[in-house]
């Protein structure tokens, strides 16, 4: 619960968290539409 707080914290900030092999990466900006999409998926 902890780390998905604190992706969608970063998500609110406008990135994209992706973790790869227990590690989070920064993926890429996402536009305020991708957001949306976003978090009507999540």
């Amino acid at each position: 619960m902890k780390k998905d707080k604190w992706r969608l914290t970063k998500i609110n900030q406008g990135f994209e968290m992706t973790r790869i092999s227990g590690q989070e990466i920064e993926c890429r900006k996402l536009s305020w539409f991708e957001k949306i999409i976003y978090w009507r998926k999540y």
